[in-house]
């Protein structure tokens, strides 16, 4: 994007950081306030199966706070945003592994009309851009069932239980696959969605998500 675009866009529009939301730069990813606080090292978790991922964040503080702006009040220019920090949360997974596709989890169709948009997607194919592999839609999720955040953690596992199929099996085939979503709570619905890759023929499936919840 050329610096006299980038500068006639951020005369008519007002930028804002996801973790504070006030005003910044436009080519900044936090502001002045926030960008120390942007940690470099990434956080190991396991989704449900035993996947591996990464998230450069806790769920807490300015960081729970910029994923629910970003998921519930409508901000999905927060993704550009958000998808810095997760490619270098990601960056190990990437330099042991070639991921054929980045995917996403996905949203059941109609809670995704009403949202507007599925925030795991723009995290996706921001990333994907970020760091040149191709994004793709290759789950899909058929069953509605109730949101996770409403379910107690013995719940959750069987509540995405058969939710998710993949759209095209033959894609899958042999590929290794990235797949990220916003946060880790209990890996559940991570776990789902990478075993549906899994049964569908993929190779290798590790996860990256903003956030992951610490349990104490």
């Amino acid at each position: 994007m050329s610096k006299f675009f980038r500068r006639l866009i951020s005369s008519v529009y007002t930028e804002r950081c996801p973790y504070c939301h006030s005003v910044m730069n436009f080519d900044d990813i936090a502001c002045s306030k926030c960008s120390p606080k942007i940690k470099q090292e990434p956080y190991l978790f396991f989704a449900g199966g035993g996947y591996k991922g990464f998230a450069p964040f806790i769920y807490e503080d300015i960081y729970a706070t910029a994923v629910k702006r970003f998921k519930f009040n409508n901000n999905p220019q927060y993704s550009k945003k958000l998808a810095v920090p997760l490619m270098s949360a990601v960056k190990e997974l990437l330099e042991e592994n070639t991921f054929d596709y980045i995917t996403c989890v996905p949203m059941y169709p109609k809670r995704e009309k009403k949202r507007g948009y599925n925030q795991a997607k723009l995290l996706a194919k921001d990333l994907s851009e970020l760091v040149n592999i191709p994004y793709m839609d290759l789950i899909e999720k058929y069953k509605d069932n109730p949101p996770q955040h409403e379910c107690d953690y013995k719940q959750r596992k069987t509540n995405v239980k058969g939710v998710y199929r993949a759209i095209n099996k033959e894609l899958i085939k042999g590929k290794n696959i990235l797949v990220i979503d916003d946060i880790i709570t209990s890996g559940c619905t991570l776990g789902e969605c990478c075993n549906t890759l899994r049964k569908s023929g993929a190779n290798i499936i590790c996860c990256g998500t903003i956030c992951m919840v610490i349990y104490t």
